[in-house]
Parts: C-alpha cells; structure tokens; sequence
C-alpha cells in the first residue's frame, strides 16, 4: 500500500511538471500580451503546487529515517526543486519578454501621437503613464529575478549540506541513543545501591568526565571552547585600548580648546573694530547733515571751532585704529609664538619617544645577539659532550663484544666437552628406560584389555535395564498412567552409567600415558 501511494505522488508531481512545462511554453510562444499574463499567472500557480510537493516528499524522508526509502523521497524532493526553480526563470524571462514588447509597442504609438491632433493628447498622457508603470513593473521584475538567481543558488547549497548534515546526525542520534539507554539502566541500579558521600563523589566525576568527552567526541567541537578564550582576551584588550584612546582623546581636545580660545579673541577683537569703524562713518554723516543745515548766520568763528573739533576727533580715532591694529598684532604674535612652542614640544616629545625607541631596539638587539652568542656556545658543548659520550659508548661495545666472544667460545668448548660426557650416561639410561617403559605399557595394555570388557559388560547391563524400563513404561500406559514404574532400576541404571562414565575416564588417561610414554621412548 505504501508502495501505491508513492508511486501515485510520483505520478501527480510528474503530472504537475508536466503541465507547467506546457503552459510555459504556450507563454513563450503567445503575442496576446492580455493572455500571455493568464498564463504566467496560471503557471505561478501550479509552481506553488509543485512546491507544496517537494515540501511533502522532504517530509516524508524525515519521518521514514536512512534508507532506501530517505534516499528515493530526497531524490525526487531535490529533482522537483531543480525543476522549479528551471521554470519559474523560463516563466519570468517571458513575462520580461512581453512587457519590452509592451513597452515598444507604447513608444511607437506616442510617436504617432506626438503627430496628432489635440484629440489625442488624453490618450497620449494615458500611454505616458503606462510607459512609466511598465518601465517599473520592468525593473522590479529584473530585480526580482536577480533575487531568485541568488536565492536558487544559495537554496541549492544549503539544500546539499542540510541533507549531508541530516543523514549523519540522524545516525549518530540513533547509536547515541542506544548507548544512554544502557548506560542509563546500569546506572539507576548502581545508583540505588550507593550511599550518598559515593553519591556526590561520583555525580561530580561523571560531570566532569560527560564535559572530556563531548570535546573529544566533537559533540561540542574543540574550536569554540578556543573561539570562547580568544572573544574574551579580544574584549579585555579592546577595553584597554579603548580607554588609552579615551585619555588621548581628552589631551587633544584640551589642545583644540586652547586654539579655539585665541581664535575667538581674534574674532572679536576685529568685530569691535568693525564696530568702531561704522560709528565712526554715522559720525561723519550726522556731522555733514549738521553742516548743511546749519544756516548761514552762524559765523566764520564758529565754523573754525567745529572744523579743528572734527579734527581732533578724527586724530583721536585714529590713533585708537592705530592701537587696536597694534594690540591684535602683538595678540596674532602671541598665537604664533605659542604655536610654535607647541609645534617645538610636539617635536621634542616625538624625538624623545623616537630616542627611547632606537634605544630599546638597541636593547633587544644586544640581547638577542648575546642569547644567540650562549646558544652556540651551549650547542658547541653540547656536541662536544655527545661525541665524547659517542665515543665512550663504542669503546664500550667493542670491549663487551670481544668478551661476550670469549665467553660464547669458552661456552662452547665447555657445552662439547658435556655433551660427550652425557652422551655416554645417556646412553646407558636410556636403554634401562626402554626396557622399563616396555613393561609398563604391557601392563597398562593388560589393564587397558581388561577396563573394555567391563564397558562391555556394562553396556550390556544398561540395555537390558533400558528394555526393562520401556516394558514398565507401556504397562504404565495400559493402567491408564498410574506411576508403577521401576523406580529401583532406575536408579540402578543411573549408577551404572555413573560407573561406566568413571571408567571411560580411565580408559582415557591410560591411553594418554601411554601414548606419552611411547613418545618419551621415540
């Protein structure tokens, strides 16, 4: 049945692609733009279908497992997405297709209205709008289709590595799961079992040891216990530098202050001249409009008096404009001086740090060269002391080597000297043993001849006593199973097997003392 019911999905996603194909096709071809959108708007629509499809056949891999089955749904999933994502591109490229044929047609259209009388010019607007509509909808679809080149892409990675990553936690899911399972039964009884000092002491050390093992397992992988180590040094040290910064921050806007301050004296000091200036201009004006109006009668006295007055008054202004020329000039004096003692002290504190540095690298220079000076006298003494040490140890095996050859000849005429003197002995040991094992093995073949008529025997005994039994046993059959069995000769039966199980015993250990003793004769 559930064979049937793949096969039947199979079918109708086949069915579904298949008629996709063909409305995308009846697209391409189609000059009708009107109709053209139907069947774009058609074809999104069983593309949604043939996605709802992927999406069950993906569903129903997860909940059959690894298998035949995972691999066949994940492969025909995968296929229906390649597909999709092939003919919603066909579907787009057409609908491009037929809105640029839209569009030139609207171009051609306005330029014979352009020619028009005035009655056009309503319709002429309406082209207009659409045009502009078209030319959006246009660059919104090449968007778009931007977007869904992208997205197939990225889809079809993940896609790969989802499925890979999939197959492989499933299964180690699945043994892992078998594994707790056991372990977990073996620790509940252990558990009931322990007191509670043993308890806590264990519960720590299982802790612990769960910890080692997802890090060496690559359960909880290796890299981010060190990705964790390195955020917090990265942190630690930013936040310092962060607060240098800060501080030198603090020091230059202390700087800026100071030059913002003689600038905004600057500033006013002209803005009070300018001042003075235009007092001075309304002044004269008032002084002219005096003048004019002054009537004729006044006499030539007093005119003489208000001319050396306005004199005066311009002699008294001017030297103040000569003053305040003079004060901004020793004040943009100033600036410059302090300017330069600044720009002198910035000097002097960089030539000091450039100093401090040259001489440190100096320091690290001297020490490295004088490390590298020790190494090589360390590796010189080194290397003296391994070929001493080389030497030694092959005068050493070259002594032990001529005396292990002495001692291997001195072994050697020792070992021929005892071998002729054992070969001798021997000899006349190993004739007395032939003969006395030879009587042995009569004997234990005489015991051995014996031992196998009693088996004899006994198996006789133990087939009568077996006819014996079946005889009661049918009897018993014929009283309707009432218990009238032999039971003295069963257990007279059961000895007897018991003494014939002992003499086989027997008989096996002589035969394997004999079998020695001809061994030890060869």
């Amino acid at each position: 049945m559930a064979q049937d019911h793949s096969t039947d999905l199979f079918k109708e996603a086949d069915l579904c692609t298949a008629r996709i194909k063909e409305i995308v096709e009846k697209c391409e071809i189609e000059t009708d733009i009107y109709q053209a959108q139907k069947l774009s708007q058609e074809a999104d629509r069983q593309l949604n279908a043939l996605k709802e499809y992927s999406e069950k056949f993906i569903i129903r891999a997860l909940e059959q497992g690894p298998g035949q089955q995972y691999s066949k749904w994940m492969k025909k999933a995968q296929q229906l997405e390649d597909e999709f994502l092939k003919l919603k591109s066909r579907n787009n490229a057409a609908k491009v297709k037929h809105m640029q044929i839209a569009s030139s047609e609207a171009k051609r259209d306005k330029i014979k209205l352009m020619n028009g009388n005035a009655e056009t010019v309503k319709k002429n607007e309406k082209q207009r709008s659409m045009q502009k509509d078209t030319t959006d909808s246009l660059r919104r679809i090449k968007d778009i289709l931007d977007q869904s080149i992208q997205t197939s892409e990225n889809t079809e990675q993940v896609i790969s590595k989802s499925s890979k990553d999939l197959e492989l936690s499933f299964e180690s899911s699945n043994y892992m799961f078998g594994v707790l399972n056991k372990a977990s039964n073996a620790l509940k009884k252990w558990w009931k079992v322990m007191s509670e000092e043993d308890r806590m002491y264990y519960g720590s050390l299982f802790c612990f040891s769960a910890v080692v093992i997802l890090i060496w397992s690559r359960r909880v992988p290796l890299m981010l216990v060190f990705k964790l180590i390195w955020v917090v040094i990265k942190f630690i040290f930013s936040f310092i530098f962060s607060i240098i910064a800060f501080i030198f921050r603090i020091k230059q806007i202390g700087r800026s202050s100071d030059e913002s301050e003689t600038e905004s004296d600057s500033d006013r000091s002209e803005e009070k001249v300018g001042f003075l200036q235009k007092l001075m201009k309304c002044g004269q004006k008032e002084e002219e409009e005096s003048s004019s109006t002054s009537s004729s009668e006044d006499s030539s006295d007093e005119k003489q008096i208000r001319i050396q007055e306005k004199k005066q008054r311009e002699a008294e202004l001017k030297e103040q404009k000569q003053e305040k020329k003079r004060i901004e000039q020793e004040q943009k004096q100033q600036q410059k001086e302090q300017k330069k003692m600044r720009q002198q002290e910035l000097k002097e504190e960089q030539e000091r740090q450039r100093e401090i540095r040259r001489e440190q690298k100096e320091d690290e220079l001297e020490l490295k060269r004088e490390r590298e000076r020790i190494n090589k006298i360390k590796d010189r003494e080194m290397q003296q002391q391994q070929l001493q040490y080389e030497r030694d140890r092959i005068r050493e095996r070259r002594l032990m080597e001529q005396e292990q050859k002495q001692q291997k000849e001195y072994e050697k005429a020792m070992k021929q000297q005892q071998k002729q003197a054992l070969n001798k002995q021997s000899n006349e040991q190993i004739l007395i043993q032939v003969k006395h094992v030879g009587d042995i093995l009569k004997s234990q073949s005489v015991e051995i001849d014996q031992l196998k008529r009693e088996i004899s025997r006994f198996n006789e005994l133990m087939q009568q006593q077996q006819q014996e039994i079946i005889k009661w046993r049918q009897k018993d059959l014929n009283n309707n199973g009432k218990d009238t069995t032999g039971k003295q000769q069963i257990k007279l039966l059961e000895k007897l097997s018991d003494r014939m199980f002992g003499l086989e015993m027997k008989l096996g250990n002589l035969e394997d003392a004999i079998f020695q003793r001809k061994k030890e004769r060869n």
